[in-house]
């Protein structure tokens, strides 16, 4: 297998596992809202179904990575989805869900025996002839799975509104779909290409209607929040302010991620390392710009020297890489690739500890809302498997660096379970609940009560008014 199609296969497994998760917001709205809403049970019933075909078909052509792996997790995920959805759903429309379920159950249970029954030679059919009968089968799913979302299709039209498609999944089915039709033409497998090319067309033409009739914006915080690449940042936009937020670890993983993805290229290590950094990158620049835009007037004096230092440190990585690459340096890549890796040992030592640098501030307060805890966690999660994957290509720098992160991404961690705001907002609401306010009032004087007037106040005599002699 060639590194193109290795690529291929790793994103066509990450494109599904994401289709996968993509009714997430849906269900969780669902959830939060303890009703179901305008979201049609038809696409996340089609989706048990869709993903268990796959699973057998996967099985009988020996296809386990990366259509197996991503139709296990996928059928379960959509079992999920199901459980909640009929849980919330209204009385009244429970009878129609279950006679739903019971023909997707049907289904189910057939595509199972056939399988059992085809691999074990009873139907007198070699594997590929069992594959070839359960592909036509798919023809029927898939359709019925990528048009499911279309349909309330007469209800968008004719309300004009529409928040019964659920665009999550259309997006990413399309995303799902041209990345398997790609990798189904590369295999030759017709039944692979030729449905999820029907399944690009199909969803393509929901995201038009959505677009034609999507919803009002205040109606959309779920798929904004969706698309939005951390919550850290939305939060910003939303509040139009920085609040408790440090700079640092923004402005560090800019540079970071610049570093490691010259390191991949000279390494030969374009994926993971390169590809992965690079987004990072473009990601960081843009975490930066919403950070600038709605910090204070009197923050960025103090953002401009941060930001001048980390575009100098910028600046050297991109000279030195570009030199060496050219051969003015008279280093071979890997010697280049090498020194990269000691500057990166710095940098990377400040990504994993810049949120610490409001440490200070969070023993002081009690208070860990100035630990951006998103990127925390996912500095232990992204370390740990950085560590693997360093110890397989045995590059000492990548482990070592990233062993040094999942140590101190612990550490925040733990420092935020032990600091968390909501206990700190919860601790102040009960302070303010204690104690009452007392207000003094100079004229207040209750019937046959003499008082000692406070000699703060005096009276003011009108100029209108003509004081006898």
């Amino acid at each position: 297998m060639s590194g193109w199609e290795t690529v291929l296969g790793v994103a066509t497994a990450v494109g599904q596992v994401v289709l996968n998760l993509s009714p997430v917001p849906d269900i969780v709205t669902v959830y939060r809202r303890r009703e179901i809403g305008e979201l049609a049970a038809l696409p996340l019933v089609a989706m048990a179904v869709n993903c268990h075909f796959w699973l057998v078909y996967a099985y009988v052509v020996d296809s386990m990575f990366p259509l197996f792996a991503t139709q296990v997790f996928g059928q379960a995920a959509a079992i999920v989805y199901n459980v909640v959805y009929y849980h919330w759903s209204t009385p009244d429309k429970r009878k129609g869900l279950r006679k739903l379920y019971a023909w997707a159950f049907a289904i189910h249970c057939a595509l199972s025996v056939y399988t059992v029954v085809g691999v074990l030679g009873l139907t007198n059919q070699s594997e590929s002839q069992v594959a070839t009968y359960l592909g036509y089968a798919g023809v029927v799913i898939d359709v019925w799975l990528f048009g499911s979302p279309l349909a309330t299709l007469k209800h968008v039209i004719k309300t004009k509104y529409a928040a019964s498609i659920p665009i999550n999944l259309s997006m990413m089915m399309f995303v799902s779909t041209t990345l398997w039709t790609v990798s189904g033409a590369l295999d030759s497998d017709i039944f692979l290409g030729g449905l999820n090319a029907i399944g690009s067309v199909l969803s393509f033409a929901q995201i038009v209607f959505w677009m034609i009739y999507r919803p009002k914006r205040n109606d959309q915080d779920t798929v904004m929040l969706n698309l939005s690449l951390t919550p850290d940042m939305y939060n910003i936009y939303r509040r139009r302010n920085t609040g408790d937020m440090a700079v640092l670890p923004l402005v560090s993983m800019f540079v970071n991620t610049h570093l490691w993805m010259f390191y991949g290229y000279l390494t030969g290590s374009t994926f993971p390392v390169g590809i992965t950094q690079g987004l990072g990158e473009l990601a960081a620049f843009t975490y930066n710009v919403v950070y600038f835009r709605f910090s204070s007037t009197s923050q960025r004096k103090e953002l401009r020297k941060v930001y001048a230092g980390a575009f100098a440190l910028y600046c050297a990585i991109t000279l030195y890489f570009v030199l060496g690459v050219a051969g003015a340096t008279h280093q071979s890549h890997n010697e280049v690739g090498t020194w990269l890796g000691y500057v990166g040992t710095a940098i990377s030592v400040v990504v994993f500890a810049s949120p610490f640098a409001t440490l200070k501030r969070v023993v002081e307060t009690k208070s860990a809302a100035s630990i951006p805890i998103n990127l925390s966690l996912m500095i232990l999660v992204s370390s740990v498997l950085w560590v693997a994957t360093g110890l397989l290509d045995s590059d000492y720098f990548i482990t070592g660096l990233n062993a040094a992160g999942v140590v101190l991404g612990s550490i925040q961690i733990v420092l935020y379970c032990m600091y968390r705001p909501s206990r700190e907002k919860h601790r102040e609401q009960t302070q303010e609940h204690e104690v009452l306010p007392t207000a003094l009032s100079p004229q207040a004087k209750p019937s046959g009560t003499k008082c000692v007037e406070n000699p703060t106040y005096t009276s003011m005599h009108s100029p209108l008014v003509i004081t006898p002699a």
